[in-house]
């Protein structure tokens, strides 16, 4: 529902205040001016069809009194009129007539609203890339004008649009560019609303990992419901503290998740009392188009839960509203599915099936196609629990069908946007290639013609994938046909997925580097798919005799994970290519640059990392670490190794080394990394992992590993081969784990120096 939440307050205020603001309410009897006020006013109260039926009457006589500035404001006028019909190819036409007679007019004015018209248009076409160039002109008109609540509204739409791609940066730094203008004007509703949206960002950055976000979004709701309660603007007060409900909602589900008790009980009890207050003050003043909403929040908070009969409860309130407003169908299609979701966790299966149907009813006639999928694997479970395999089957099959239309549609989405951001990456390089040496510019243009290529043929893999799937799945009346069918598509998918694996295996590199140059050596490398977003790296420069080794942990797994290793390894061969020896510190900055660069619309993208140089004329090992330690186990006897945490036995220590808490990739702390280091001692061994291992669910009460119990086993094999301590590890793992499924990839490397 956080989405829903988003105030729409500056779009309002855009489609008004931009389209037909500053009106002159001095009366005149000039006939032109009688009839744009006409065409105004139907617009204001939304008759835009007797709108156009003015502008129609007038258009001809205007264009043949050759009055250019008449023309140009009835052409905007007619422009909006047209976009409020869903005309949006005629308005476009419209408002671009205008702009072109900025030359005869120079009304900078008109032409900004004109400009701002087209991006509404691109807006509601989907044409986000379009919508940000034609607001871009609108800001540099605005500006022209000396219309600095137009400017700041324009920075404030720019800033949505990005928040709509995800490119949350862009997003604050235009709602940042925003508040400087109204805090300049001291316009206050609009300083609160881009509080608000701000919030709404920081929110959407949240999650477990990154709890002050959650923090952040807060302090920025609290300060804009402070200026909507200046202004007397009760409505807003209610949806901002609805939001902060919605915070910690979602803290509870965070905390319920991890099962931590006290946490997860205080944050319900919060935002229970944040949505009671917006669902009183709402109701207070009458606003029951708004009410279901709360209403909504507050049964998912139950269900979350398992409270199921208050969920109930609130729920069939949100309903009794039907009669009273016009709720939109999405809202209706989810109050009837929460219903089933709690009658079905009731196992009151009658109950389940009838409002099911009601939301599958409602999500057909209304193309809810997301609605309309999840209903259908609801019902398949009802189906199910009920006895009725055959119509568990069909209703899954649907399922099916949709989320597939769906992520057709999605990949089409991802290649078209994906494309244009490459093209404007590209041109960036460019520019900057030009004071690099000619042999820099061979060596871009190769890593982004082999990377474009890399990417665009493993999307290729997937679109092909999607396309099988789609083109062999066939309706089948018998339920073993039926079944036989998925099993060969379940197959199919699999050797698509091995051919991506042998893609990613063939992009690893060598083991025998690290062979060569170490006592011993081991890797215990388990993809938690069939394609893992775990990698391992390693160069020698002989040279200089330095070893460079890391293992790293990608946002994700599976295919998406394997798309960002090989960003990563491609992008490692790029920084050390020509062999000079760098401190792991300065190239993990780098390697952090470069994603950022390639990756600057998917803040939460990145990589966690672990990275050695063994210098073997120095005897020395130089560390560094995005979030990700290094472990050194040396005997008891030997010299002491300065740590940040030691474990041991009676034989061995294991000093802990911990990396920097940054990502590799984009996060509010951008401090280049540090490099630690330490004189090595023979057989000293270093240990280098991803946190799949500790946080793997398992044993009789399904809790994590941890890293204390990996310690142990580090510490009892530290006198053995390092393919025992592989060997011991593996069966550890397989024992804490069961039948659990494997939570995450898993990369252990042991190295004996």
């Amino acid at each position: 529902m956080k989405k829903t939440l988003i105030i729409i307050f500056i779009f309002i205020t855009t489609f008004s205040y931009i389209g037909f603001g500053q009106t002159n309410t001095i009366e005149t009897k000039d006939p032109f001016k009688i009839e744009i006020d006409s065409i105004k006013f139907f617009l204001k109260t939304n008759n835009p069809k007797l709108a156009l039926l003015r502008i129609e009457k007038n258009e001809q006589k205007v264009r043949n009194s050759n009055m250019q500035d008449k023309l140009q404001k009835l052409l905007l006028l007619k422009g909006f009129a047209l976009k409020n019909t869903g005309n949006y190819d005629k308005a476009l036409k419209a408002f671009a007539e205008a702009v072109s007679l900025f030359d005869k007019t120079k009304d900078t004015l008109t032409v900004s609203k004109a400009y701002n018209g087209m991006a509404q248009v691109e807006m509601l076409k989907g044409n986000l890339y379009n919508a940000i160039k034609n607001l871009e002109k609108t800001i540099e008109y605005k500006k022209l004008a000396n219309d600095k609540r137009g400017e700041g509204i324009a920075y404030n739409t720019l800033g949505n649009v990005y928040f709509q791609l995800g490119n949350n940066e862009k997003a604050i730094k235009n709602y940042e560019a925003a508040l400087k203008i109204f805090d300049e004007i001291n316009f206050i509703p609009g300083k609160a609303t881009v509080y608000n949206e701000i919030g709404v960002v920081y929110d959407n950055m949240a999650n477990y990992e990154n709890i002050e976000n959650f923090r952040e979004a807060e302090n920025y709701y609290k300060k804009a419901i402070e200026l909507f309660r200046q202004i007397n603007d009760s409505i807003q007060i209610a949806l901002t503290t609805q939001n902060i409900g919605i915070i910690h909602s979602q803290l509870f589900s965070l905390y319920n998740s991890k099962n931590k008790k006290t946490e997860s009980a205080k944050e319900f009890n919060i935002a229970k009392k944040h949505f009671k207050e917006s669902y009183i003050i709402l109701k207070k003043h009458g606003a029951i188009n708004k009410i279901p909403d709360v209403l909504i929040n507050l049964a998912a908070l139950y269900m979350g839960k398992k409270n199921y009969d208050e969920s109930i409860k609130y729920l069939n309130t949100a309903l009794e509203y039907k009669n009273q407003t016009d709720l939109p169908a999405y809202m209706l299609a989810n109050i009837y599915y929460y219903l089933a979701s709690a009658y079905f966790n009731k196992n009151n299966i009658d109950k389940a099936k009838q409002y099911i149907n009601q939301s599958i009813d409602i999500a057909q006639k209304s193309g809810l196609k997301k609605n309309l999928a999840e209903s259908y694997k609801l019902l398949s479970e009802i189906y199910k629990t009920s006895g009725e395999y055959k119509k568990s089957i069909d209703a899954l099959n649907n399922y099916i069908s949709i989320k597939d239309t769906l992520i057709n549609e999605q990949t089409n989405r991802i290649i078209q946007q994906f494309g244009v951001k490459e093209k404007q990456r590209e041109l960036e390089l460019k520019q900057a290639q030009i004071q690099k040496k000619e042999a820099e510019n061979r060596a871009q243009r190769t890593f982004i013609y082999t990377l474009s290529i890399l990417i665009f043929f493993i999307l290729a893999i997937v679109v092909l994938i999607f396309k099988q799937y789609r083109d062999k799945k066939k309706a089948n009346e018998m339920l073993e046909a039926k079944n036989k069918l998925i099993l060969q598509q379940k197959q199919e998918i699999t050797d698509s997925i091995m051919y991506a694996q042998n893609i990613q295996t063939a992009i690893l590199p060598p083991l025998e580097e690290i062979e060569k140059n170490t006592r011993g050596f081991s890797l215990l490398f388990m993809p938690k798919d069939i394609v893992s977003g775990d990698f391992y790296w390693s160069k020698f420069i002989p040279e200089r005799e330095i070893l460079y080794i890391a293992v790293a942990d990608c946002t994700g797994h599976g295919v998406p994970g394997a798309f960002m290793s090989m960003l990563g390894i491609s992008f490692l061969n790029e920084i050390t290519t020509n062999n000079n020896f760098l401190l792991p510190g300065d190239i993990l900055t780098r390697l952090r640059e470069k994603i950022i660069t390639s990756l600057h619309n998917l803040a939460k993208d990145g990589m966690d990392i672990s990275f050695v140089a063994i210098d073997k004329q120095n005897k020395t090992v130089y560390f560094s670490g995005a979030y990700n330690p290094l472990y050194v186990i040396r005997q008891k006897s030997k010299d002491g190794i300065d740590a940040d945490s030691t474990a041991e036995n009676e034989d061995y220590v294991l000093y802990e080394l911990k990396g920097d808490r940054m990502p590799i990739g984009y996060s509010p702390k951008q401090n280049d990394f540090n490099t630690k280091q330490f004189i090595y001692q023979e057989n000293d061994i270093l240990v280098m992992f991803s946190d799949g291992f500790a946080d793997q669910f398992g044993g009789s009460k399904g809790k994590k590993f941890k890293y204390k119990k990996f310690k142990n086993i580090l510490l009892s094999s530290a006198n053995s081969e390092p393919e025992h301590t592989k060997t011991l590890l593996y069966n550890a793992f397989v024992e804490w784990k069961g039948a659990n499924e494997q939570t995450d990839d898993i990369t252990v490397m042991e190295i004996v120096l």
